[in-house]
């Protein structure tokens, strides 16, 4: 991408290819190419749980106000499907075509299925903006109805992103990508940027835990700061953190944006990696444990099979026992380790009470 951006690879097992990614203020949730499956990541893309769901999904992301998913498939192209915590479908809604057809005539679109590319929520009005490659309508959740906001003959629209009264988009136009910047009347402010040829954009990513209110080069509160989730080379997933150019820090935010931000799992109880990170160190540890313990097992095995010299025996039996008192006082600090996370916790999960991600 450029200098500026950091690719941190996103690995979720052999196999499997990435959909769709949205961030809820804790976790990223990934949607899975021909599996009827959500994988639920942390914030350092390592995979947390694995949802079992009723079809592939391809396009998902959070709506922090009604705090639910939203999510679209090709295999029920132009219908979007509410989702639970638990990745369970409760609603689903579909998207009337004869809504923006007479406003649609630049495109050849009309006649054929409406293939969603990629969901953004407006909070401050309680819609959805949806990107369905030539077009970018605002579906109204409440009276199901849907309004055109831009068409295109020259560019193909791969995801769209609300955020206050500005859109994000990543378009393809001849052979290559972009991000633009268009005001909320879709008037193109900024093309900040290209991606390389063997770089394909698929999503962008609305982490406000990212947005640093205190930064002073902010004046608005915004730090010019994007995650984009990327495929590169050989369909490696990677996600992209972007510092954008000084234009973006101009976007003014909506009252939902602010309590995103506000919500965030690292704000309000600081960052829960080192709480699962020390939690991890301590699962390995075990795990070294259990080895070393078999290991002197077959030691003991191995001797009485072998001798039956009492002097021999006593001998590896004392060099067990020495080293099963280490292994006593090795289990004795990580029981500490764990009570003083459990006390640091409060018996609440990290990302807070009554959070998402402390649904498993």
């Amino acid at each position: 991408m450029n200098k500026n951006s950091v690719c941190t690879p996103v690995s979720i097992g052999c196999g499997d290819k990435i959909n769709n990614i949205t961030f809820d203020g804790c976790n990223y949730y990934c949607t899975i190419n021909c599996k009827h499956e959500i994988i639920r990541l942390d914030s350092c893309y390592k995979i947390e749980h694995r949802y079992s769901v009723c079809r592939e999904y391809d396009c998902i992301c959070y709506d922090f106000s009604e705090h639910c998913f939203w999510a679209s498939s090709n295999e029920c192209a132009g219908t979007l499907f509410r989702l639970d915590c638990k990745m369970n479908e409760t609603e689903s809604f579909s998207i009337n075509q004869s809504d923006f057809s007479e406003s649609d005539k630049n495109t050849t679109e009309e006649n054929t299925e409406f293939l969603i590319t990629g969901i953004s929520c407006n909070c401050c009005n309680n819609t959805l903006i949806i990107s369905s490659n030539r077009r970018i309508i605002e579906f109204d959740i409440k009276c199901h109805k849907s309004k055109l906001l831009y068409c295109s003959k020259k560019e193909c629209i791969i995801d769209v992103l609300k955020i206050g009264n500005n859109y994000i988009t990543i378009a393809i136009r001849g052979q290559q990508y972009f991000l633009d910047l268009y005001d909320e009347c879709f008037n193109r402010r900024l093309s900040c940027f290209c991606f390389y040829s063997r770089t394909v954009p698929k999503t962008l990513i609305f982490n406000p835990c990212k947005l640093n209110s205190d930064n002073d080069s902010c004046d608005n509160g915004f730090v010019p700061y994007l995650e984009i989730f990327i495929l590169k080379k050989c369909q490696s997933p990677c996600i992209c953190s972007y510092n954008l150019p000084d234009e973006f820090s101009k976007i003014e935010p909506c009252g939902c944006n602010n309590l995103c931000n506000e919500n965030c799992c690292d704000k309000i109880h600081g960052n829960c990696n080192p709480c699962m990170d020390v939690i991890e160190s301590i699962a390995l540890i075990e795990t070294a444990i259990a080895h070393i313990l078999n290991a002197e097992g077959e030691k003991i095995q191995k001797v009485l099979a072998e001798t039956d010299d009492i002097d021999k025996i006593v001998c590896v039996n004392n060099n067990v026992n020495k080293t099963i008192v280490n292994v006593t006082q090795l289990e004795q600090v990580l029981y500490s380790k764990l009570n003083l996370i459990c006390d640091f916790n409060n018996g609440n999960s990290c990302c807070g009470e009554g959070h998402l991600c402390s649904d498993n």
